[in-house]
């Protein structure tokens, strides 16, 4: 038994899917499921059902999570005893956030680093996802979080999550139809939509998908920041696209409707591919995964 194994069987107890759980992990599906076997055999023990929409754990596997968890920690807790223990670093580093810091696990990663490495100086700026590029080549920034994939070669990604997105439309324009289901992007496309004339990964989406149909948005203003995108379309100015949560809350109000369309980007940390060696890089981006892996 070995602790990536028991890593892998405590995230797919989490996600239930595979793909999910090996993207997480940074792994093959086959090698995730060669490490999930291989503790199975270890235990002499069936931890999932494996069923066609997903893994589900089994009673017996219930039992060993706990269990997992718990083996997990504590060698996460000998890891920075270890840590403390060796030279530590020291220095400043700079990290953009491309939306909210809540969603971004800012103080979880803040309140980790400082226990870690008490002697690196963490600076935390709004990047736009457009920007981070950019602001990474010329050391504004050290490391950024981004949506969407980046087509720079010197740019070094880390998959974290695939961040759930939805098409907001403003109650106003729900007469428009039976029931939000009804809308399909054609009939979206002849909504006046917050746009934004910026590269931005949602808004590519959309117009992608729109293309795939023959159409194209009808933008009415230039909107990116999230949070005025927000109140403009709890405002009724125009449909536009949100991370789900978000768009989610505008549902609840009342104020908007969530298309039920599936639609997504990967979220990732993003540095220098010359400096993802970097000693304080690469302990922020390891305790980034770290965190996200348990979230």
């Amino acid at each position: 038994m070995e602790l990536n194994q028991l890593r892998s069987f405590v995230c797919v107890a989490r996600e239930q899917n595979l793909t999910r759980a090996a993207r997480i992990l940074h792994i093959s599906q086959s090698a995730l499921s060669t490490q999930i076997r291989g503790l199975e055999d270890s235990l002499g023990i069936i931890l999932f059902e494996r069923q066609a929409r997903g893994m589900t754990l089994t009673v017996n596997g219930k039992t060993l999570l706990g269990q997992a968890r718990m083996i997990l920690d504590a060698a996460e807790n000998m890891r920075v005893t270890a840590g403390k223990l060796n030279a530590e670093l020291c220095g400043a580093i700079t990290v953009g956030l491309n939306t909210d810091p809540l969603y971004l696990r800012m103080r979880a990663l803040d309140a980790r680093m400082e226990k870690l490495y008490p002697e690196i100086s963490i600076e935390f700026i709004t990047s736009q996802t457009m920007a981070t590029t950019s602001l990474l080549h010329e050391r504004v920034l050290d490391a950024g979080f981004r949506f969407g994939i980046s087509r720079d070669e010197g740019i070094s990604e880390t998959f974290l999550t695939d961040v759930p997105l939805a098409v907001v439309i403003p109650t106003r324009f729900l007469r428009r139809v039976s029931k939000v289901s009804d809308f399909t992007w054609r009939s979206l496309a002849e909504l006046p939509w917050l746009w934004t004339t910026c590269a931005c990964p949602f808004h590519k989406l959309v117009a992608d998908r729109m293309a795939e149909h023959g159409v194209k948005p009808h933008p009415v203003a230039d909107a990116l920041d999230e949070a005025i995108v927000r109140e403009m379309v709890a405002n009724g100015k125009g449909a536009s696209i949100l991370r789900r949560d978000m768009a989610e809350l505008l549902e609840a109000e009342g104020l908007a409707a969530a298309w039920d369309e599936p639609l997504s980007v990967p979220l990732s940390i993003a540095c220098l591919s010359s400096r993802k060696e970097d000693p304080l890089i690469a302990a922020l981006i390891q305790e980034v995964r770290s965190i996200w892996a348990k979230s």
